[in-house]
């Protein structure tokens, strides 16, 4: 009988393990905020030049660099193929053609081996040389559109100078309000005249964009943007219904373990039949844990908001569930996560510094907060409050399980009591002349992001003092300040919810993040577990 109940008991762990699991897909889904994207292809701000994005398919022109097409796969991967490609032996793949979900037009100088790469994509039309009319019925025929002879602001050039989806639009600057009124009436989504890359009027070839996301050059202001951002309604976009269905389907196939009747052993069997369950929870094993997006109230600060280590993390009271939520989701079976105040405020992640060994607080950290995080912590962390006049511990220190960087100005008790408390080696420096080193800065044992204006000598040198690769970079589309949007360990980040596709894709590669594993003994219990179920 006691055999029997262990049974049940393992049964009952292995299907809270799977709905736990599928949890965290369904969340991945429903969380899939998606904005415009800064790039660029070699040095040209033309992403349109050399892109051309539907809602079915995307061609990028081949030659560019891996961040080119990384910034595009990032965004695009699991919904619809990125296809590299030429068309008519040139790289400049959005100003020869023309496509939607249902079609693409190509030019009659397209060669035969370019148009292989298309084939499996959508229904393709090569198009011979053609009088105006017959091309115009060709477009309505392949693309399943209605037609009309149009100019935008005058020009002729229709396909230069207006970008549209099926949720809004944005047309040359000087288009006029009636002009507007009459394209957007024979459009059916709201028009917006604007500009992109810092003034240019060439909508088209600074912009590709589709019902969910878009791309634009990198010379793009932060006005544009937003600009963008609005009139495309990206930040309220989904992906479209035909994928936001089949991936549905796909979660309703995996959440009827929720509702298995007795015998639990029924699990198992769902295990065994499921391939596709089975493939999914053996790759856990091997969990890819990269970098997730999301903010704090209406701050993407954060870094601010939270301090992550490999032993704990803190995060600010008075937040929202869906940003506890992001962190319980990926370390409340590793690590605890902490709600704390410090000093009576929320900005726990500029205040205090630490890491597995150790945690220090400033002077103003209160008798109750400081027994809090006493009794929250595990028992090797050594939590210390120091007396040090710079009290913005967070942003004079930066550090990781070996090596600390220090203002130059601090004390040198406090510079001590790091060594002691945090178990470090104690370096005072600067960061691209900014003595704030725990501001423009974070780093890993296994990688670091610092301020983008750091030389090549400088990021040498703060490289061999930390025995990590270090890149330049940003977060949070732009910022320099580095570690107010972004905290991070050696398994895990997470970053504020304006940080692009590129900058995300950097952040996982510098800190090694799809490599990375939790702590040796979760990853030993999640294969025991896995092990003895597959």
């Amino acid at each position: 009988m006691r055999a029997l109940n262990l049974v049940h008991v393992y049964d009952w762990f292995l299907i809270d393990l799977v709905l736990v699991l599928y949890s965290k897909l369904v969340a991945w889904v429903k969380d899939f905020s998606v904005m415009a994207t800064r790039l660029q292809f070699e040095n040209f701000c033309e992403v349109g030049v050399f892109s051309k994005l539907t809602n079915a398919y995307c061609l990028v022109g081949i030659g560019g660099s891996e961040n080119f097409y990384s910034a595009f796969e990032a965004e695009l991967a699991d919904v619809i193929p990125v296809v590299k490609t030429s068309i008519a032996g040139t790289r400049i793949v959005g100003r020869h053609c023309i496509g939607n979900k249902n079609g693409l037009l190509l030019p009659h100088t397209t060669t035969d081996q370019d148009l292989k790469l298309f084939v499996p994509l959508v229904g393709i039309y090569l198009k011979d040389e053609k009088s105006f009319k017959e091309t115009e019925e060709m477009i309505a025929d392949v693309l399943g559109v209605e037609v009309f002879r149009q100019t935008v602001a005058g020009n002729i050039l229709v396909g230069s100078y207006c970008a549209f989806s099926n949720r809004g639009g944005l047309v040359h600057p000087h288009t006029s309000i009636e002009d507007l009124d009459e394209l957007s009436t024979l459009l059916q989504v709201p028009l917006v005249a604007g500009t992109v890359n810092r003034g240019s009027e060439l909508i088209a070839a600074g912009l590709t964009v589709n019902d969910w996301t878009a791309f634009c050059g990198s010379d793009t202001t932060a006005t544009e943007l937003s600009v963008i951002e609005s009139v495309f309604k990206l930040r309220e976009a989904q992906p479209s219904a035909i994928v936001d269905e089949m991936r549905k389907s796909l979660i309703d196939n995996y959440l009827r373990c929720s509702v298995l009747p007795p015998p639990f052993t029924a699990s198992a069997l769902v295990l065994r039949q499921d391939s596709k369950l089975v493939a999914w929870v053996k790759d856990f094993c091997h969990l890819s844990v990269m970098a997730t997006r999301l903010q704090f109230e209406n701050s993407c600060e954060v870094g601010v908001f939270s301090k992550l280590t490999n032993a704990y993390c803190l995060v600010a009271i008075g937040g929202s569930e869906n940003f506890y939520s992001a962190f319980e989701a990926e370390l409340a079976d590793v690590i605890p996560v902490v709600k704390t105040s410090i000093g009576g405020t929320r900005i726990v992640g500029r205040l205090c510094i630490g890491n597995k060994k150790g945690l220090l607080l400033p002077h103003t950290t209160t008798d109750q907060e400081l027994q809090h995080l006493r009794n929250s912590l595990p028992d090797q962390v050594v939590v210390q409050r120091i007396e040090e006049r710079l009290s913005a511990l967070g942003n004079c220190i930066a550090c990781n399980d070996h090596v600390a960087l220090t203002h130059t100005d601090l004390d040198r008790e406090t510079e001590e009591m790091i060594a002691d408390v945090l178990g470090v080696e104690v370096f005072r420096q600067t960061v691209a002349g900014n003595i704030l080193v725990g501001s423009y800065c974070a780093f890993s044992n296994r990688g670091g992001l610092v301020h983008p204006h750091t030389s090549i000598e400088d990021l040498d040198e703060l490289s061999t003092l930390l025995q990590v690769p270090l890149v330049a970079g940003t977060v949070n589309r732009g910022s320099e300040v580095i570690a107010a949007g972004l905290t991070v360990n050696d398994w895990t980040a997470f970053c504020g919810s304006d940080t692009t596709a590129t900058e995300l894709s950097v952040i996982e590669s510098v800190f090694k993040l799809r490599e990375a594993q939790p702590s040796a003994i979760v990853d030993e219990m999640r294969k025991s577990l896995i092990d003895s179920y597959v």
